[in-house]
């Protein structure tokens, strides 16, 4: 290999050309694009839904030494629409990117969130517009159809649907303030299979709010369908107002676990028939008694969970809670006369029996009668 000679001219040359390069090398090492927002924050205040779509803006600087670009602009809700400037930023030019809010549907106070992807660091920033809407009239009766005082609910039930045993299971009512005052919502009490809590604690005007609840079955009683009556207070300066809210939950037994072996040798629950008939009943009568069987056609031991009427004028008396296989246990019940109405003469309850039966673990039987 043949060495090349550099005149000490030719080296001095080499050597600044190196230190050159090494500049640039760590100049572009040290480039960025940073962005200073001058405002990723905007309040529109307080509007009228009928007022229609309100423009918002956010503006920044290229704080960086490179060319600043913005690739998407996405928001956490179809009512805002954002938009930005497409191509490079130079670096030390500020830029808007705009946002149209859409107050329809939109009711009390606003947060919404706009997320900026960028060539920058952090690549991703959030831009934030708040305000308050005042809803129209019909909006307000669609969305919160049920008043109470200065608050209006959602809904004037709720309905927790099956829950699984073991499990807990969630549901709410959304409130919103439409006084001029602040209220505070509370649950005044709680069945022993419920349990509640409140957020936030203080609603201010226009503001909305969740009272929750949760549903779990925490004893070994708890099967079937349980109706209560729980009341909401909302206190504020001027009154203090109470809604009783309806609240139903059937509470389930979990079979998932079982296998095939274990389904098939399984008891085998069957009432002795689903429709008793009192007949014609004299409204002054100590009441009627009645009765029927359930039978147990399995292979293992039929357990009775709980046997309920769906009226408290219909009570059932103490039974066996097992059932051997090949055996029955009768179920007595009496319909009290106080289930009588002038207005209502027929009666036409139900009778449920909740068992560990796989198959059918609920059985219902329908209990009829007619008073003149």
């Amino acid at each position: 290999m043949k060495l090349v000679q550099f005149t000490s001219h030719q080296s001095l040359a080499l050597r600044k050309w190196l230190v050159a390069a090494s500049l640039m090398a760590a100049v572009a090492l040290n480039a960025e694009v940073k962005i200073n927002w001058l405002n990723s924050v905007d309040d529109f205040g307080s509007i009228r839904e009928e007022d229609g779509k309100v423009a918002l803006s956010f503006r920044g600087v290229n704080a960086g030494d490179e060319p600043l670009v913005i690739i998407k602009a996405k928001s956490t809700c179809g009512c805002t629409t954002p938009s930005f400037p497409r191509g490079e930023i130079a670096p030390a030019d500020t830029f808007e990117v705009a946002a149209e809010f859409d107050p329809a549907f939109q009711v009390g106070k606003i947060e919404k969130k706009i997320h900026i992807t960028t060539n920058a660091e952090p690549k991703v920033h959030t831009l934030t517009l708040t305000g308050a809407v005042s809803p129209k009239a019909s909006t307000l009766a669609a969305r919160y159809p049920v008043k109470a005082g200065s608050i209006r609910l959602n809904k004037a039930a709720i309905d927790f649907g099956n829950v699984v045993r073991g499990k807990a299971k969630m549901e709410y009512i959304e409130i919103y303030n439409e006084g001029d005052s602040a209220v505070t919502p509370r649950w005044l009490h709680c069945p022993k299979h419920l349990a509640a809590s409140g957020e936030p604690v203080r609603l201010e005007h226009a503001d909305r709010g969740i009272m929750s609840l949760y549903a779990m079955a925490e004893d070994d009683d708890s099967y079937g369908v349980y109706a209560d009556t729980i009341a909401l207070a909302v206190d504020d300066s001027a009154q203090a107002a109470v809604v009783n809210i309806p609240v139903s939950v059937c509470f389930v037994e979990d079979f998932s676990f079982m296998t095939d072996v274990q389904i098939a040798n399984a008891p085998i629950a069957r009432a002795s028939t689903d429709l008793i008939s009192c007949g014609v009943v004299v409204p002054n009568a100590e009441g009627v008694s009645r009765s029927f069987k359930v039978e147990n056609r399995g292979k293992s031991t039929l357990r009775i969970r709980r046997v309920y009427s769906s009226s408290p004028h219909i009570v059932v008396a103490r039974h066996s809670n097992k059932v051997k296989t090949g055996k029955s246990t009768e179920i007595k019940f009496r319909i009290s006369p106080s289930i009588y109405s002038p207005g209502h003469p027929l009666v036409d309850e139900t009778i449920t029996v909740v068992t560990n039966d796989p198959t059918t673990p609920i059985l219902t039987v329908r209990v009829t009668a007619e008073y003149f």
